[in-house]
Order: structure tokens, then sequence, then C-alpha cells
């Protein structure tokens, strides 16, 4: 009876995430908007960590620390490949078309710098709500 309503809850936290990535990607920058952002994205990620552990027991107690050892595997490749390698190599592109050189050092400067990489996330997240 509770596995419906765990799965609906796992739905709504990625729901909740899509929307707060959108809201980063597309909202003014100013301070307002980005508490709005982050308390969005606390809910949504706190949500799904809490809903996810008990997923874990619908295998049963036998499987429950595999199960969990997985899942917090995929925060830590999920930020590999999106944080350091997607965002470090936009980031990088931006700055050779909008630089401001500081000796011999390229630095992205603005909003550009990591709006694709925003977008990127929330189809991740679109693609993990399918």
């Amino acid at each position: 009876a509770f596995g419906g309503d765990r799965i609906n809850l796992l739905l709504f936290a990625l729901a909740l995430m899509f929307s707060a990535s959108l809201y980063f990607s597309l909202a003014p920058r100013v301070a307002p908007h980005y508490y709005i952002g982050v308390l969005l994205a606390g809910y949504a990620y706190g949500t799904a960590f809490a809903v996810v552990v008990t997923l874990g027991l619908a295998w049963g107690v036998k499987a429950f620390g595999g199960i969990v050892g997985l899942l917090g595997l995929g925060p830590a490749l999920g930020s590999q490949c999106l944080s350091t390698l997607l965002a470090g190599g936009v980031n990088d592109f931006m700055a050779q078309k909008r630089a401001i050189i500081v000796g011999e050092t390229r630095f992205c400067v603005g909003v550009e710098c990591y709006r694709y990489t925003l977008f990127a996330t929330t189809g991740v997240c679109a693609i993990g709500f399918m």
C-alpha cells in the first residue's frame, strides 16, 4: 500500500528538481530569486534522498545495504559527469567567447557561463522523471 505513495512522492521530488533547475536557468539574477531556487532545490533533494532510502526496503533488509550504497553512488557519478566535466567544459568554452583576461588566465563572467549547464541538468531531470 505504501509503495505507490513512495513512488509518487519520488516523482514529485523529481518534478521539483526539474522546476528548481529550470527556475535557476531562467530566473532574474537578484537575491530573492536565489532564495526561492535554493528552497525548491533543497526540498527536492531532501525529499528524494529520504524516499529513495525507504524504497530500498522494498527488496528486503538483506539487500538494503547494497541498494542504498548503489543509490548513494548515483549523485557522486552525476556530480562528476555534470558538474566537473560538463560545467567545466561549458565554462571553458564560454570563456573563449566572453572572457575577462587576467594575466594568462581567461575567466567567464556572467549568466551565460552556466546557463547551458543548467539546461542540461534540467533535461537530465526530465529524463529521470519519464
